[in-house]
């Protein structure tokens, strides 16, 4: 049985089964002459390795045991960066030991040995190579064998002391899918790449250098024919037809993962499934993927939700349910584009060449001559035109001139040149010696990716040309876009060279509709062509309005520049393992959890069901003056607790008062720095773990100082200008929660300002996800501010602005403009909220809270600079804030915005009178601030009113007070209660059918999803207090004092009895919200504001 590449290997001179390997080689006496021979072959060569300066033995000791890595040991010296003085990537002799279709693909551009076990060194004496390049295994994932499963352990490093002997560069190309087991079997190469980026940091660490790069998957056009039944180009027929059916509305979005399933989190691997999908010009669509969405954006349809992948279905149709409409037929032609311009063998190669040979080879594009018959000088003025705009940069321009023409003066330029013809047939190899020949017309048109899209798809096996094919009714030649025809006009075709006849410079007349026929053509739409008398088609809006996902080189580029990670097992902690030990070790442990000490770590085991979460605390509390002493600052406090895979564990930190009552409590993500809110008042803090499920880990200790992790940190690139970060974002499983942020970023993207978001918070799953079209990043403080270095972000939009993310936002002010909103919570003191306390331990922990977040407010009030720019969503709030803070800030320090409604969502539809007696409830649960018990009062009241039976109510919300506080109603006939979250698409269609909505509260700063009800015409209920009055006043709400559901109910009672009243405060709702809080007074002005003060890139 194979093992795995990386493993712990006995002794080399021991017989042993290999992960490159078949079983060993041991002789038996039992085998033929020819056996024996290839046996005593590759025993001879490890034998013979095994006498070079270094033995092999030495060498797969230190290189399966990283602690032995040394400068001056066989493993650190000089590495081999041959110069072969090869100057073209086509000449590069490359000795692979590859899987089948790299080593197939790499043969398309170099020249490739693939040595046998028993034969590769008189075979390398014969080849004489360039480069070693070794692949590791991938198994089934690809569909591929490789050859490295031929290789012994042994005859591998054979082969590699051989290479290192004659100053031939080593190259590992790790695509495997696990990073377990011996990893530093890869300090054997000079140089190693990955496809996965997020080991980059983890290899730097283990090989103790800095030549690990990043090398994603690639495709390979060579290695295809182009398809002979007329429906596209090379790919997977099956995921064709399957997309196909889906775009045209035949499959269902919720089976989207069947098309292509991306299961890998790494930002770097895309599969070659998926790049042969998208060569093969179908829509592809899949579920959520963050690799898939950064790497592709528009490009690839991928949602987890089916609302949200048939929105994005009928974006990519542009409305028309029709896959061959135009901008169906132009995002295809981008998705091709892109994978032929960043995601071939070529591009690959040349980077490998780049990095393991001094002046490596690089790949020479093949050259394009554009040949051009002009009459006058005119003509030769349009031509140039359309030559000087394309972006192919391997071209010349031929002008073809009869001897008598006048040019009206030289013409020049670099690949510029003149060709005098007569009448007779014209062979163009005299010409020009350039692989690929397009005619060209002054009397058409050719934009400027004409060339580009050509000289791509040229690259296919068995291609002669590549043709727009247009007419009079299909101006576009969508029609035949994407399929095989075998004859084209010649002066809209891009062609091989020798696959073209001679012409006939003389035929005048007729040669703008020459055809040349008995050719493999492949047909593009006509983008970038328009024939005599039509002009080019403006894709502007398209160009402006998709995204093509971030280029592979930023991706590349980024990890070059990552670090090596953190080594806990070498590091000295301010908490270490004995201290964890003494605390953690003689506690009462929950049953199924197991503490213990293996010298260099406290191991926790866990056998609890994978569900279960349990708390283990220490034995004792740390004075916050001895944590100061160790190394703790009140500054910057932050903590690191390091801890190995295999088990959920987080990190607790209680804060505690003089008389050990606790002031707070914080989660905190092992293996991150993550920043403590110390409340005023703490004297020490007490540790903790959270344990979830089954598993075992080790702790390696605590650091009470920030541990410099910024070089290792992947930040998720972005090709959006703009950032909000937040501490909450909606999701399909949390719908409420900021979801007047999620509008305003939605609004945001359409007016053409595409926003990122990042979510900071400790307390949420680390990752990625999607919510209606809005890439969403969770993450810690390290992860923000590694966003940030390496986005180019012209401004930074904050909401719910808290200590954490201030710490980070704070360094970069200077540099990145930042607006941050206010909206209640994140700055209110205890006592706005006194009515969510009810008893004195509560208000207790409240006022420490308060006190922090007061304290913090005033540093960044009076943080002065003029790139830090505050929006209050109403002036009530601004000067309550004002006023709690003690700091009055300048009038061109802030703006008051109020939040977005969205009017065209939550649509006005008159109401039938009738409607009055439908009342609806939508309403978080989640505190009394929400004051969901004075509508079930309101609701108790009415039940003595004689038109109460007409009436129903729907109450939906969520939250922990739902069953307490609606437990009077459940016996009412005419009360529905539906405990369940609503997506805004479901609000609004329940609006729609009620008229009058309950909106009690105890405090808001707005009060958003009041007015998106009266948006849509309903009636609100609410109470006259705090910010309320700003936005709703007698003629369009029912506006009760304080507390009194008394009031409401008289207010509600008044619309049964006057459906005239009722039909005005509708109207008036409707107009209210339009004129003070629709898209121009909110977005446009938020638009204005974020334009004015971002910073010009």
């Amino acid at each position: 049985m194979e093992q795995p590449l990386y493993e712990d290997r006995p002794d080399v001179n021991e017989p042993h089964e290999s992960s490159l390997s078949k079983p060993s080689t041991k002789c038996d006496p039992n085998t033929t002459f020819e056996e024996r021979d290839v046996q005593d072959s590759a025993l001879g060569n490890a034998r013979r390795s095994e006498k070079m300066d270094g033995s092999l033995k030495e060498m797969l000791a230190e290189s399966l045991d990283g602690s032995r890595f040394a400068p001056g040991s066989l493993l650190s010296r000089p590495i081999s960066n041959g110069n072969s003085g090869v100057k073209r990537l086509s000449d590069l002799r490359v000795l692979g030991i590859l899987g089948t279709y790299t080593a197939s693909a790499f043969k398309m551009t170099c020249n490739v040995h693939q040595p046998t076990p028993a034969g590769w060194e008189r075979e390398c004496n014969q080849f004489s190579p360039d480069i070693l390049i070794v692949e590791t295994d991938r198994g089934q994932d690809e569909g591929q064998r490789n050859s490295s499963s031929d290789f012994s352990a042994t005859q591998l490093l054979s082969l590699v002391l051989w290479c290192r002997e004659r100053r031939i560069p080593t190259v590992l190309w790790d695509n495997s899918d696990s990073n377990d087991g011996a990893l530093n079997f890869l300090a054997a190469f000079d140089h190693v790449f990955t496809s996965d980026i997020d080991r980059i940091s983890k290899y730097k660490r283990v090989l103790m250098h800095e030549r690990v790069y990043l090398l994603p998957f690639f495709y390979e056009p060579g290695l295809d024919k182009a398809s002979e039944n007329g429906q596209g180009y090379p790919a997977n027929n099956e995921m064709n037809d399957a997309a196909s059916s889906f775009i045209t509305g035949e499959a269902d979005p919720d089976g989207v993962d069947k098309l292509h399933s991306p299961s890998h989190g790494s930002q770097s691997i895309v599969s070659r499934k998926l790049l042969e999908l998208l060569v093969g010009n179908r829509p592809v669509t899949c579920n959520y993927s963050s690799k898939v969405r950064a790497l592709f954006g528009d490009l690839v349809i991928s949602s987890d939700n089916r609302e949200e992948a048939r929105r994005r279905v009928d974006k990519f149709l542009d409305g028309t349910n029709n896959p061959r409409s135009a901008r169906a037929a132009y995002m295809r032609l981008r998705a091709l584009r892109k994978v032929l311009d960043e995601y071939t063998t070529t591009v690959r190669l040349t980077y490998i060449a780049s990095k393991a040979l001094a002046g490596g080879p690089s790949w020479a594009e093949r050259k394009i001559a554009v040949l051009a018959k002009v009459k006058s000088r005119g003509e030769i003025d349009t031509i140039l035109r359309d030559y000087s705009r394309q972006t192919w940069a391997e071209k010349e321009l031929v002008f073809l001139v009869d001897p008598e023409t006048s040019l009206g003066g030289p013409v020049s330029g670099p690949g510029i040149r003149c060709y005098v013809v007569s009448n007779t047939r014209l062979d163009i190899t005299t010409v020009t010696d350039a692989p690929y020949v397009s005619l060209w017309e002054a009397s058409s048109s050719y934009g400027a990716h004409y060339l580009e899209d050509a000289a791509r798809i040229l690259g296919f096996a068995g291609v002669d040309g590549v043709s727009r094919l247009t007419e009079v009714s299909d101006p576009l030649g969508l029609r035949r876009a994407f399929t095989r025809v075998s004859t084209a006009p010649a002066f809209s075709t891009v062609w091989r060279t020798s696959s073209m006849p001679e012409l006939d410079p003389g035929d005048e007349g007729t040669s703008h509709c020459s055809f040349i026929g008995g050719m493999a053509i492949m047909v593009l739409p006509a983008f970038d062509h328009a024939p005599r008398s039509r002009t080019l088609v403006d894709v502007g809006k398209w160009e402006n309005s998709t995204n093509t996902g971030i280029p592979l080189t930023r991706l590349v580029a980024l990890a070059e520049g990552l670090g090596a990670d953190f080594a806990p097992e070498h590091t000295k902690f301010d908490v270490d393992a004995d201290q964890l030990a003494q605390e953690f070790g003689g506690t009462n442990h929950p049953k199924g959890i197991s503490i213990g000490s293996t010298g260099t770590a406290l191991r926790v085991d866990s056998e609890q069901p994978v569900e279960k979460r349990c708390f283990l605390y220490s034995n004792v509390s740390t004075p916050l003056e001895q944590l100061l002493n160790r190394g703790l600052r009140l500054a910057e406090p932050y903590v690191y607790a390091a801890t190995s895979d295999g088990l959920d564990l987080s990190f607790i930190v209680l804060c505690l008062d003089h008389q050990g009552e606790r002031l707070n409590s914080q989660v905190l993500r092992t293996n991150r720095n993550e920043l403590l809110v110390i409340p005023a008042g703490t004297r020490s803090l007490r540790f903790g773990w959270r344990i979830r499920g089954t598993g075992s880990a080790e702790v390696f200790g605590i650091s009470l100082k920030k541990v410099d992790r910024t070089s290792e940190v992947v930040p998720l690139l972005s090709d959006k200008r703009k950032l909000v970060v937040t501490n909450h974002y909606p999701s399909y499983n949390d719908l409420y929660r900021h979801g007047f942020v999620h509008s305003r970023v939605r609004a945001y993207g359409e007016a053409g300002m595409p926003t990122a978001v990042f979510v900071l918070n400790q307390n949420l799953t680390q990752g990625t996800y999607e919510f209606e079209g809005v890439d969403v990043e969770v993450g810690g403080a390290e992860e923000l501010a590694s966003t940030i270095k390496e986005n180019n972000f012209e401004s930074i939009l904050v909401h719910f602005l808290d200590q954490k993310m201030w710490q980070i936002l704070e360094r970069h002010i200077v540099e990145v403009p930042t607006i941050i909103w206010l909206h209640g919570s994140e700055v209110q003191p205890w006592y706005r909220r006194e009515f969510n306390y009810e008893t004195d331990e509560q208000r207790k922990v409240a006022q420490a809270r308060s006190d922090s977040r007061i304290e913090l407010w005033r540093q960044v009030f009076n943080y002065q600079h003029p790139n830090l720019h505050f929006v209050f969503v109403s002036a009530y709030f601004a000067h309550e804030v004002m006023e709690d803070t003690g700091v009055t800030l300048k009038s061109t320090r802030f703006s008051i915005i109020h939040n977005f409604i969205d009017t065209e969502r939550f649509s006005y539809q008159a109401k039938d009178v009738d409607q009055r007696f439908r009342l609806l409830s939508i309403r978080p649960f989640a505190s009394r601030k929400y004051a969901n018990d004075l509508t079930v009062e309101a609701i108790l009241q009415l039940r003595s009113h004689p038109l109460f039976d007409r009436s129903s109510f729907l109450i939906v919300g969520d939250g922990p007070l739902f069953d307490d506080v609606l437990r009077p109603l459940k016996d009412i006939p005419n009360v529905e209660m539906r405990r369940q979250f609503l997506t805004q698409q479901e609000i609004a269609q329940l609006h729609r059918n009620f008229g009058v909505f309950l909106s009690p509260t105890r405090m808001d700063s707005q009060g958003v999803s009041r007015d998106e009800a009266m948006s849509s015409g309903l009636v609100p209920v609410t109470n006259a207090v705090t910010a309320i009055p700003e936005f709703v006043d007698s003629s369009c709400g029912i506006l009760a004092p304080a507390e009194d559901a008394a009031e409401m109910a008289r207010g509600i009672a008044s619309l049964w009895e006057d459906q005239e009243r009722f039909e005005a405060m509708s109207a008036a709702a409707v107009a209210r919200v339009t004129r003070q809080s629709g898209l121009g007074q909110t977005v446009q002005a938020e638009i204005e504001l974020i334009r004015s003060v971002s910073r010009a890139l």
